[in-house]
């Protein structure tokens, strides 16, 4: 076994060996045995390896070392050190069965027993000395799932199994574990916590913490606060839960941003905070609100979600009233708080206004009875007021006073004839009347009034205006002339002075009559579409432009109803400006109102056009695609002729613009004439004025557009053979558009000749022509195309078509190869010579004639013979070209002469296989 031994600590060796002993039957290592015929032998080092703590003295050998069934067959046993180099004393000597020893380094021991009947065994230990034990714990254990009880382990503990642990797990508890693979403890209470824990190992220890929170974060904060509160007291702040927290779980509080109370939870910790606030001396520090902020943190809490909460109360302060009345004496009054009320946009106020005793009857206008002012009108009367200052936290004040609202001073005629306030109109010999409703004052004595009337232009006299006394309140007025008065009413009454008028204006019915001119001022009656007239109305009426009178302009047609032909805008009072929109007739009417009848008067107007311009179209084209303005066209280089007819112009002219390009031709003048247009290339829009037998004017807008010819060019056909048809193609380069109607095909006499020297000889849908050029002078044709639109193309140059028609060979010089005869006897063959002829053609002979290279063999003939020899020759086109020879074969007679016939007189017979008739 293994003990421990130490003069600084005998009780701590002794634990450890207790410790020791209890667990030795768990670790019992063998590795020596006896002999195969021994009685057995089995010895004990220890357990192996295993740290001991480098102070202390350790007693080796297992527990025990020696078998209890072997302890009385030792003969012997020695202990000695196995590892190399490292000297070891033993104590009490090597031969103990238990004996101790002291190391510095790791050694390994063996102890070797020698049993009586001689087996041996041995066993080894290896000791490795520490300094202290090994504490490998988490330094922070953290549990926000609200479970109080904790596990951890020591991770890599020392080799050992005489280690024990003293903990205090920082709840006030502490535990003394022998051995330990884990550690555990339940807490009573979430919190944080330092948990300690000391190893030993003999005289060796070493101490770790661990830092503990068990719990969750902390609730929201829930803060209980009166609403309001009164300047200079306390407040009391419920922090609901507070001391329920995490222990060691901080906590803070603000007020207005400022940190008022903070702390960690413990045992100790309060829901209930108390905040003082100070006096306050000024609006300033009585703003109505204190806002608090609260917040919880603990090792749980979200770094994105904290725990937090506010609140807000209303700070009131002492309540005071003062009234200031502002307007005393008239009908509307101010009541509003006076300079010695305290911030009284921090105060509610209640105003209670009464007339004896009963509350009054006000017309607010604005405030009102639970504001810092209240505007209001009031009765005459004399009245009480009452003014409480509150809040709901400080109580109230008030204060009181009272005021006398005067009659109100008269503003307008309250009876007779001008109580709408409007101006009077009278005729000459009326009466008006005149008058206020009567005057009491309430809150003073006087009363003053006087009446005047005023002339208000030079032709109203006074002497025609009469005034009778109805009352101090009121007057009977007469008027016998035309006139304009001003009728006053002034003095002193209610609240201040006052003036009352009235303008009476005296007519009679005006006379009137309506008259129309043109721009020029010239009268006029008859408008053209577009045109303005003036109608002005003539009056005789007076004070006409003091609105003496209401006139009604009005546009009839000819059957009374609102007239669409024109529309009018009023120029002052006596004139309008009609505006002719369509033909028709319009009647312009003025009605006059006034305070002694109406007069009215008519004007008839006549409005003209528009009217159809109507053209033909001699010579051009018309566009064919609708468009705003009339299109005409006509192919370059010809002329536009369009006719128009107005008849009911008086002159017909066209803008400066077609001046130098269009002709004006007239037909049947003023109404109908000719506009003619030269097309030469370029585009043309311009007006047409007409001016109607009234003077009215209208246009229309022209445009001529030129059309570009078509171009056409006939190729030179290919060369044919007399009697073949040569092939003529045309190509079209098109002018204005490109459909084509027809191709005339014009023959002239000679490649340069133009094609009006020529004549038509065919007419084809395709640019394609088929003729037979005669040999020698050839065939030449022009072309001319037709478009869509009439436009004509013509060739500048003939096409000019050949045919090859090569020359018949010729001896003779006259076209052919003429008449040979010769002479032989008729029992012998007659050879012709054939040299002369031109070479590279072809023989054609009768059967029996035999040709050779340049001779022609005939049998012999009894009498004449005509032969009829074909020579043919082909050109370089393949055009092929014959002449014929006649040969006469002559017969000598009996005298060896031959009689030769005379020759054709035309050799040519013989070409055509015609034998000559000589002599004929």
């Amino acid at each position: 076994m293994l003990q421990f031994s130490s003069p600084k600590s005998r009780r701590s060796a002794s634990r450890v060996l207790q410790f020791f002993l209890s667990f030795a039957a768990m670790f019992w290592v063998t590795n020596a045995w006896a002999q195969p015929d021994g009685l057995g032998c089995l010895v004990d080092a220890g357990i192996s390896p295993q740290e001991v703590c480098i102070e202390d003295h350790i007693a080796l050998g297992g527990s025990p070392t020696v078998p209890e069934a072997l302890s009385g067959e030792v003969a012997s046993l020695v202990w000695s050190v196995v590892t190399p180099g490292v000297s070891v004393e033993f104590y009490p000597d090597a031969f103990d069965e238990n004996p101790q020893v002291y190391i510095d380094q790791v050694t390994t021991f063996q102890v070797t027993m020698t049993l009586s009947d001689g087996s041996t065994c041995s066993s080894e230990v290896t000791l490795m000395p520490i300094a202290q034990p090994t504490l490998d714990l988490p330094e922070t254990l953290v549990q926000c799932d609200d479970n109080l009880n904790i596990q951890f382990v020591n991770s890599t503990p020392s080799n050992s199994v005489f280690i024990n642990y003293d903990v205090n797990w920082g709840d006030n508890t502490e535990e003394a574990l022998d051995w330990a693979e884990g550690f555990a403890h339940a807490y009573e209470q979430s919190g944080s916590y330092q948990i300690g824990v000391t190893a030993h190992l003999g005289l060796c220890s070493n101490t770790a913490a661990v830092e503990v929170f068990v719990g969750s974060a902390p609730e929201t904060p829930n803060l209980l606060i009166d609403p309001t509160v009164c300047s200079s007291s306390s407040l009391e702040i419920v922090w609901l839960g507070l001391s329920e927290y995490a222990l060691g779980t901080g906590w803070y509080l603000e007020v207005e941003g400022v940190p008022a109370f903070s702390g960690l939870i413990d045992d100790e910790t309060s829901d209930t905070l108390v905040w003082e606030f100070g006096e306050v001396t000024d609006c300033v520090d009585a703003l109505g609100s204190v806002s608090f902020y609260a917040e919880a943190v603990n090792t749980c809490s979200s770094p994105t979600e904290p725990s937090v909460g506010s609140a807000e109360v209303q700070v009131q302060i002492e309540p005071t009233a003062d009234i200031t009345i502002v307007g005393d004496s008239c009908a509307q009054l101010t009541l509003q708080v006076g300079d010695n009320t305290f911030c009284p946009d921090l105060q509610d106020f209640v105003w209670e206004v009464t007339q004896d005793g009963s509350p009054a009857a006000l017309s607010t206008l604005d405030g009102g009875p639970q504001e810092s002012h209240w505007v209001f009108l009031a009765d005459s009367g004399h009245y009480e007021v009452v003014l409480q200052a509150m809040n709901a936290s400080c109580g109230s004040a008030s204060d009181t006073s009272s005021f006398c609202v005067e009659m109100p001073t008269p503003i307008s005629w309250d009876v007779g004839d001008f109580v709408d306030g409007s101006a009077l109109q009278r005729c000459i010999g009326d009466s008006i009347f005149l008058g206020i409703d009567s005057l009491v004052p309430v809150c003073a004595d006087d009363i003053s009034m006087t009446w005047s009337i005023t002339p208000l232009d030079t032709l109203s006299d006074l002497a025609t205006v009469g005034m009778t006394t109805d009352s101090q309140f009121g007057r009977w007025f007469t008027f016998d002339s035309l006139g304009h008065f001003l009728i006053e009413l002034g003095g002193e009454a209610g609240c201040g002075d006052f003036t009352l008028s009235a303008s009476v204006l005296v007519t009679e019915v005006p006379e009137l009559q309506l008259y129309s001119y043109d721009a020029g001022q010239q009268a006029d009656s008859v408008m053209c579409v577009g045109e303005t007239v003036t109608v002005t109305a003539s009056l005789d009426a007076y004070q006409l432009e003091n609105g003496a009178y209401s006139l009604a302009w009005s546009l009839l047609d000819e059957a009374g109803a609102p007239s669409e032909a024109a529309e009018i805008v009023q120029f002052g009072d006596s004139s309008v400006i009609v505006h002719a929109l369509a033909a028709g007739e319009v009647h312009v009417a003025l009605q006059i109102s006034g305070a002694c009848g109406v007069a009215q008067d008519t004007v008839q107007l006549t409005v003209e056009g528009p009217y159809p311009n109507n053209y033909t179209l001699l010579s051009g084209v018309e566009f064919e695609f609708p468009t705003s303005n009339p299109v005409y066209m006509q192919c370059l280089g010809d002329t536009l002729v369009l006719q128009y007819n107005a008849p009911w112009a008086s002159e017909v002219n066209i803008s400066a613009l077609a001046l130098d390009v269009v002709d004006v031709v007239d037909v049947d003048p003023p109404h109908v004439g000719n506009l003619m247009w030269l097309s030469a290339g370029e585009n043309l829009s311009f007006d047409v004025e007409y001016i109607s037998n009234e003077g009215c004017v209208y246009y229309d807008t022209l445009s001529f557009r030129t059309l570009f010819l078509p171009e056409i060019h006939v190729f030179t056909p290919d060369v044919v053979c007399g009697g073949e048809e040569a092939l003529f193609e045309a190509e079209v380069i098109p002018g204005s558009t490109g459909i084509m109607d027809t191709y005339d095909w014009i023959q002239v006499s000679g490649p340069t000749a133009p094609a009006g020297s020529g004549s038509v000889i065919a007419t084809s849908e395709l640019p394609l022509f088929e003729g037979f050029p005669p040999c020698n002078v050839g065939l030449h044709i022009h072309a001319l195309v037709t478009d869509n639109y009439g436009c004509v193309g013509v060739t500048p140059d003939p096409a000019s078509g050949y045919a090859s028609c090569p020359a018949p060979p010729d001896a003779f010089g006259n076209g052919a190869l003429g008449t040979v005869a010769t002479c032989n006897s008729p029992d012998s063959t007659v050879t012709l010579s054939l040299s002369g002829i031109p070479e590279g053609g072809v023989w054609s002979v009768p059967e029996g004639i035999i040709l050779g290279d340049s001779t022609a063999t005939a049998p012999p003939s009894e009498g004449n013979n005509y032969i009829n020899l074909q020579y043919t020759i082909t050109s370089d086109l393949g055009c092929l070209s014959s002449s014929g020879l006649c040969w006469i074969e002559a017969a000598e007679d009996s005298t060896e002469t031959c009689d030769i016939p005379e020759i054709c007189d035309n050799p040519l017979a013989c070409n055509y296989n015609y034998p000559p008739q000589c002599g004929a």
